[in-house]
């Protein structure tokens, strides 16, 4: 994990976890699950890993995670 203040998306030929050719998109988003809530994460995809920040202090920057600990997160998550 690395904690980052900014970047640039990148594009990747492979998905990570379906290994199906795509486009990351630049954008950040937040889960649907989250609703109008202001409680949340926002995350982008990168072809090397996944940016997570603070929806509520964007400007204190992201952690950043490569692939597999990012598939890890979500597992444990689940």
């Amino acid at each position: 994990m690395r904690v980052g203040l900014g970047g640039d998306a990148a594009s990747g030929p492979m998905n990570p976890h379906f290994g199906a050719a795509m486009a990351y998109p630049a954008d950040w988003h937040k889960s649907s699950y989250s609703g109008d809530s202001p409680n949340c994460v926002e995350v982008r995809e990168r072809a090397s890993g996944t940016d997570v920040r603070d929806t509520k202090n964007r400007e204190a920057g992201h952690l950043s995670f490569c692939p597999s600990e990012w598939a890890a997160t979500l597992a444990a998550a689940k």
